[in-house]
């Protein structure tokens, strides 16, 4: 920039600071914007002239105005030959271009197609600076137009070695590296990785550059498959071996004497995606490597200690990653160290102290127990994001013997004036864990009514929803003296002047419905009447709409109440709200019947099935809630670690914890050949311990399907992981789309909702259909594009086969007229149309033999056990038993004595419309799991099926990923 620009620049920088107020400010910059128009106007305009009045007005931008003009002068200036122009065009381009996208119909892909050749010829041309600025402008905005045109040109420089100077290569990689997150389902990456293990080989040694092919190759992988750079590991490890062991680093890149920490991050994370190492020499350096990063030491220089413990906190995570691999005395060395880190008042240090924790807290339990208080002191922290990784500590370490105490604390904190923010998952959170923990139902009931009192706005209806069945019970008994307690607490809580409305909703249904246990215990009718009402004209619709329900059922059961109640049910049929009236007007019909009718149609609830007791609705709650908002989902590194915290709440539920292997490797197709998959069986210890309960004979033997680390034509697998267990989420995103997914299963049939929302404009002329492929098994009804704010669509799907496989969705559509098409496969697999069946166990154990026949199709195979060896087999077969039933949807059987447990049934059906002969298939499946106290490292998994192997082997692959099975 010459002399006369910066004085001209410097001297409108000057009138704008010596503006006494913000209207003056205002004037001025009006009245330059107006002379810059007028300028701009003039076509015989100079460069330098153009140049000039551009860095005006980015100064004018900076400062907070809005800048509807001059874009195209800007990016023309891209055009010209001389530097400080083409300088001046590439920054007002990318600050200024990127913000009329959705302000135009198509202004930027105007401005974008002037410029987009001159671009190509920065990129194509051997000056360094020219590439640069072009790269780092497309690297910063990647915007659709210039990625579609130029992104072969910027694949060319950052994987081709001699295409460019290192400099140009580095800001290439990133910006591939921008282009990949934004548009990932424009590109095929595995075309990428021999260039991408290239450039580890040694040969350029820039630590920018090392920097900036680490940030591609860990981007990637994250959001692809780890094991295609299987091969890069040794590479990575020797490199990190020269940075920690051998101090091998430029100077430049040395911060407080610590070798180029924010490469070693990267590698360390790299690390973290594979598994250990088999070669003995890469092992001896990644072990060494950790050794030398876990014992740093404290010193004086506040700026050092910070780098060090980041770099630690990257090595303990590998270190829980290798597990069992890594002494056991130097893991207890970290949790210490860890627990240091929890306890001192430094945000950074504490908050990354508790992120660490919560990956290494299945493992090793009693360790982090020990740092509990420390832990609980954390939730009173000032930084939310302190007390949201505290939150999430306490709820991943519960265990039986903790439960109580943390419970406990959590409910007195939201006794406090706790952070909104934080409120609603800290209230999910208790309900979930005085459920899951409760050894005493008496004590959950009243864990519940506590939160309920201090945080009843927070209290969705699926959480007094479940209470009401505890309450209620499950399967053929009650329990009276739950019932006796509910009613009793709840009738005390609500006697106040001013309740929570879902405590008196809860009062409502349970003291009306356990009245009796309430008149024996000394409580008059009309007490217990006059308790209820206090709180009919405070209530909201919904709250009166149970109070009247309660009131019928009270008239039904003492008659002398009954004029008071067929007053208030006069009033209600008068009443505005539908539903209110309706019921006033059938109540009141009712009141008019003898007393035996009202008796018999106000019967008790009868409890609820065993089914519903493990389909816990909490478990979709908060999926949802760890997902965040649809804003943080746009963000793939956001959302990836969104997804991670949510999957691990969902199986602190399931599971109790601990990583499952990636759905990505389900598919219903390839198997282990039968005879390497019968002599895998022979050689397991639990075969020897129990022969006879393992087939390896006859015919309709089925082996294992391998589960293959990827498959390509499935995009969004990892959406279809997180829907398999629920009805309703998310199951396809990108830069320009989400797609909501809806569905409800009976039977056969299926009816599924999807609502397309798009990122980049208003969609119209949508078409939706699914691929034509036979071996989905499935057929669909789709109903007409409905166009609301987001178009929707209804369908029905009905399965027609046993070989029930993800079916491909078709999406097209146009925005701002340019055509768009997107495929997906939606998450329909076998186990959406099983049913459970109700089985006594005589029956099972004499079906059970029958299907061990050669009529019955037979898998039998060994898994590792997914818990730690000291965890008892009777509560991994507890975990086990709530994956076959929330997840597969079986019926579990077998569950006398949950201490003494070590065999768990499944029983159930897959259903199907034979379309042939017009008529509804059951095939039965049985599943069973078995451990052996006596030998933990292993279960035994038994599948039995009729009529086609293909429901057997899709249940595995749903049991073995969900358990932690990598094949």
């Amino acid at each position: 920039m010459s002399q006369e620009t910066m004085n001209g620049l410097l001297q409108f920088i000057k009138d704008i600071r010596q503006c006494k107020n913000k209207e003056q400010e205002q004037s001025l910059v009006a009245k330059e914007l107006a002379k810059i128009r007028n300028k701009f106007e003039n076509k015989g305009i100079s460069g330098y002239q153009r140049k000039k009045y551009v860095w005006k007005m980015l100064y004018m931008y900076i400062l907070g105005y809005e800048i509807d003009f001059g874009h195209f002068q800007a990016a023309n200036l891209i055009n010209s030959s001389k530097f400080s122009e083409k300088y001046t065009g590439y920054i007002a381009t990318g600050i200024l271009v990127k913000d009329s996208v959705k302000d135009s119909q198509n202004g930027d892909s105007q401005i974008y197609k002037a410029i987009s050749q001159a671009i190509k010829q920065d990129l194509q041309s051997t000056n360094e600076i020219n590439q640069c600025l072009a790269i780092s402008m497309i690297g910063a905005l990647a915007p659709r137009e210039l990625t579609e045109q130029l992104d072969s040109e910027i694949i060319r420089l950052a994987l081709g070695e001699r295409t460019c100077s290192v400099n140009a290569r580095k800001k290439a990689i990133l910006c591939l590296l921008r282009m990949y997150r934004k548009y990932n389902e424009k590109y095929d990456p595995t075309k990428w990785v021999p260039a991408i293990v290239k450039m580890f080989d040694g040969k350029i040694s820039s630590q920018s550059f090392l920097n900036a092919a680490s940030s591609l190759l860990l981007g990637v992988a994250q959001m692809t498959s780890a094991s295609l750079f299987e091969e890069v590991v040794p590479r990575i490890v020797k490199l990190l071996g020269k940075l920690v062991i051998n101090k091998e680093c430029s100077e430049d890149y040395k911060y407080y004497g610590c070798p180029n920490p924010w490469l070693q991050v990267k590698l360390l994370k790299i690390l973290s995606l594979f598994n250990i190492p088999n070669d003995e020499s890469v092992k001896k350096i990644i072990m060494e490597v950790l050794k030398l990063l876990i014992n740093v030491d404290i010193t004086k220089s506040v700026n050092r200690n910070n780098v060090q413990h980041g770099i630690l906190f990257e090595a303990t995570s590998l270190i829980i990653q290798y597990g069992d691999n890594f002494p056991k005395k130097k893991m207890d060395d970290v949790i210490k160290k860890l627990g240091v880190f929890v306890s001192v008042r430094e945000p950074n240090f504490k908050y990354l102290g508790l992120e660490v924790m919560c990956k290494v807290v299945h493992d090793n339990e009693e360790l982090v127990e020990k740092h509990l208080s420390t832990i609980l002191k954390s939730l009173k922290s000032n930084d939310i994001s302190i007390k949201r990784r505290a939150l999430d500590l306490l709820y991943l370490m519960c265990t039986q013997n903790t439960a109580k105490k943390i419970v406990e604390e959590l409910l007195a904190y939201a006794e406090e004036k706790v952070d909104l923010l934080i409120r609603e998952e800290l209230v999910l959170k208790i309900a979930i864990l005085a459920e899951k923990y409760a050894d005493n139902l008496i004590w959950y009931i009243d864990c519940i009514i506590k939160l309920i009192t201090s945080s009843g706005d927070y209290v969705t209806d699926d959480i007094w929803f479940r209470v009401i069945q505890m309450i209620v019970g499950f399967g053929k008994e009650s329990n009276p003296e739950l019932q006796k307690h509910a009613a009793l607490r709840l009738f005390q809580s609500i006697n106040i002047p001013h309740a929570h409305e879902n405590l008196v909703r809860i009062g409502a249904f349970v003291i009306s419905e356990y009245s009796n246990l309430l008149v024996d215990a000394g409580k008059d009718p009309q007490r217990i009447f006059d308790v209820l009402n206090r709180h009919y004209t405070l209530s909201s619709e919904k709250g009166r709409q149970m109070l009247l329900n309660a009131y019928a059922k009270l008239a039904a059961r003492y008659p002398n109440l009954s004029g008071i109640i067929q007053s208030i049910f006069e009033t209600a049929s008068e009443h505005f709200d539908p539903d209110l009236q309706q019921r006033g007007v059938e109540y009141n019909a009712l009141l008019q019947q003898s007393q035996q009718i009202q008796q018999l149609v106000y019967s008790k609830q009868p409890p609820y099935s065993v089914d519903i007791q493990g389909d816990n609705p909490l478990i979709k709650r908060i999926y949802k809630l760890k997902m965040g908002s649809k804003k943080e989902q746009q963000d793939p590194t956001v959302a990836l670690e969104n997804q991670r915290r949510a999957q691990e709440a969902v199986q602190f539920l399931t599971k109790g914890g601990g990583a499952s292997t990636s759905m990505n490797q389900m598919t219903p197709q390839a198997r282990l050949p039968l005879e390497k998959h019968i002599e895998n069986l022979k050689n397991n210890v639990l075969y020897d311990m129990n022969p006879n309960s393992i087939v390896t004979q006859g015919v309709n033997l089925v082996a294992i399907p391998i589960a293959l680390k990827t498959i390509a034509n499935i995009n969004n697998m990892n959406e279809i992981k997180n829907l398999l267990p629920t009805n309703m989420g998310i199951v396809y995103q990108s830069s320009e789309l989400q797609v909501q997914y809806k569905s409800d299963y009976q039977q056969h049939m299926g009816k599924i909702a999807m609502q397309f929302e798009s990122k980049i404009g208003k969609m119209e002329n949508v078409t939706f259909s699914i691929t034509n492929n036979e071996s989905n098994g499935m057929e669909f009804n789709i109903s007409p594009i409905k166009y609301d704010e987001n178009p929707q669509i209804m369908m029905q799907a009905m399965s027609t086969e046993p070989r029930v496989f993800f079916p491909q969705a078709i999406l097209q559509y146009s925005v701002g007229g340019q055509a768009k098409k997107v495929e997906f496969h939606l998450p329909i697999f076998t186990n959406k149309f099983i049913q459970r069946v109700e089985m006594p166990q005589e029956a099972f154990d004499k079906f059970w033999k029958n299907y061990s026949s050669d009529q019955a199709y037979k898998l039998d195979c060994f898994i590792p056990n997914p818990a730690p060896l000291n965890v008892p087999i009777h509560e991994v077969l507890k975990k086990a038993g709530g994956l076959l039933s929330n997840v597969v949807s079986l019926k579990v059987m077998g569950l006398p004595d949950m201490n003494r447990l070590s065999l768990i049934n499944g029983v159930g059906q897959f259903v199907y419309k034979d379309v042939e002969n017009n008529s509804v298939k059951n095939l039965p499946i049985m599943v069973q799991i078995e451990g052996n106290d006596a030998y933990k490292e292993h279960l035994r998994i038994s599948l039995r099926g009729q009529g086609s192997a293909f429901p057997i082997s899709n249940i595995y692959q749903i049991i073995s990923n969900y358990m932690g099975m990598d094949n």
